[in-house]
């Protein structure tokens, strides 16, 4: 069927309007700043999962690959339930505000629940708390950007600013994660170096002394040979 005709000609004319205006509006730009935080979030957990196997935990690199999978598994399921489960509930209470602060405080509470905890066990209870704070965000936080879009002319562009933030943060995340790897395996070099570099000065300096008696010993005259 031949799309529909166009209304450019009727749509009212706004004199004086400035390009991008939804970023003036304050709700929207919260919106957008909370989508960029979460994402980032998000996409530290799921890509540093390996590397805290790996050195978190220290688990050999097989073991860590297959566990890395159960994971996936686990997060994945989680993210599919909850966003099915809260879609239902925020379109039944219209209460998407709180749900998608809820979605996030779930989220940020698998990072803390790993590090007061560092087991594989809860590290997969954290990854059901990852995707389950992840899958109830992106359903309840997309409907509340739709409630929030400020122009109705520009419903479409808005939502391209929103996909933005969200690909940004998944971008931005993953670099996040492996500078501050890199960062602390650095630190932690520099610290045992410098743990190592004392004992030996200890053993240097050790071994210096008696040679300085030694020849001290050596230029000192006999007794009773003056």
């Amino acid at each position: 069927m031949p799309d529909p005709p166009t209304t450019e000609a009727l749509r009212p004319k706004q004199i004086g309007r400035r390009r991008l205006a939804s970023l003036r509006d304050r709700d929207f730009a919260w919106m957008l700043s909370g989508r960029l935080v979460t994402n980032v979030g998000n996409a530290l957990g799921t890509a540093l999962f390996l590397f805290f196997l790996l050195h978190g935990l220290g688990q050999p690199s097989a073991v860590a690959q297959d566990n890395l999978l159960l994971l996936i598994v686990v997060y994945t399921v989680f993210v599919v339930i909850a966003s099915v489960v809260t879609g239902i509930v925020s379109d039944r209470t219209g209460n998407r505000r709180t749900l998608t602060v809820a979605a996030t405080v779930v989220q940020a509470a698998s990072g803390v629940a790993i590090a007061l905890v560092p087991t594989f066990e809860m590290t997969m209870v954290a990854a059901a708390l990852m995707g389950l704070g992840y899958g109830a965000f992106s359903t309840v936080g997309l409907a509340f950007v739709a409630d929030l879009l400020p122009d109705e002319q520009d419903h479409a562009r808005d939502l391209g600013i929103v996909n933005v933030t969200a690909a940004l943060g998944q971008l931005i995340g993953p670099v996040l994660g492996g500078g501050a790897g890199r960062a602390r395996g650095r630190l932690l070099a520099g610290v045992r170096r410098g743990r190592s570099a004392v004992p030996r000065r200890r053993a240097a300096h050790g071994l210096r002394a008696p040679a300085g008696q030694d020849v001290m010993r050596s230029r000192s005259p006999a007794p009773g040979h003056r």
